[in-house]
């Protein structure tokens, strides 16, 4: 039977984001403090680390049991994830989301890992954080930086079953109703992407580009802005010349007219 500990710090960017941390098998002390020097020192003693957002929640009791088997029995491995339900506000019914990616260059195009599912092995999470020093970039997302180094420098453990329900908020870091917002979330999303591809030599840039481009033209079709979504759809033809792609961006282009007319 392992003890637990739980680490509760307020993130002061998102008022509606609280972070709960469990550290697993460690004789915990009382302690008042919850500043992050106490939290990385319990850290270093506990194997585990699990992550579970306020505004998310776990429904399966084993959850945590059954991953920490797993990474006992599989030593290659960083971490291990599984899938969740994905809930929306005015919608009918769950998603069921997250999976199967573990290997970097399929993580690099599609993140399928739900934070609030994952377990990691702590010695690794050091290591991660000694050779990216993610502090000293401007990434507004702490997870997907993690995926795609622990895909790199060790494996990736996948389990099926969903444990967890992650709620889609309206406002938060990846979502909101201000197209600047997310148009600036975007580029902060691929910059994480093109650091990666830098970094380990996958030859991804061009592709990683373009999908930038089309990311965004995706976003701003859903507005009447023709002038910029203009702008980037010329950046975007500038890129990549696939007659799929753009076909895709034209229809973004069409969209926002349409959206205007109306």
């Amino acid at each position: 039977s392992a003890d637990y500990v739980y680490g509760l710090y307020h993130h002061c960017g998102n008022t509606n984001f609280w972070l709960m941390l469990k550290l697993l098998k460690y004789n915990h002390f009382r302690i008042k403090k919850t500043k992050l020097p106490y939290f990385l020192t319990w850290m270093k003693k506990t194997p585990y680390s699990a992550f579970c957002e306020g505004d998310d929640y776990w429904i399966d009791p084993d959850k945590l049991r059954r991953q920490v088997q797993y990474l006992d029995s599989n030593l290659e491995c960083g971490m291990v994830y599984t899938r969740c339900y994905r809930t929306e506000e005015g919608k009918s019914r769950d998603d069921i989301w997250g999976g199967p990616k573990t290997e970097l260059k399929d993580l690099l195009f599609d993140n399928t890992i739900p934070t609030l599912t994952v377990v990691v092995r702590n010695e690794v999470e050091f290591r991660y954080f000694d050779d990216v020093m993610p502090d000293t970039h401007s990434w507004k997302m702490g997870d997907y930086p993690r995926w795609l180094w622990y895909a790199a420098e060790s494996k990736i453990g996948y389990m099926n079953k969903p444990t967890s329900v992650y709620r889609v908020l309206p406002e938060s870091a990846s979502h909101s109703k201000s197209l600047d917002k997310m148009l600036a979330f975007a580029d902060n999303f691929y910059d994480i992407k093109r650091y990666f591809d830098q970094k380990y030599n996958l030859g991804q840039s061009r592709r990683l580009e373009q999908l930038r481009c089309s990311h965004k033209l995706a976003r701003i079709s859903r507005t009447d802005d023709v002038s910029r979504l203009r702008a980037v759809w010329v950046q975007a033809i500038g890129k990549d010349n696939r007659n799929l792609l753009i076909l895709r961006n034209w229809f973004y282009l069409l969209r926002c007219i349409g959206n205007k007319l109306h």
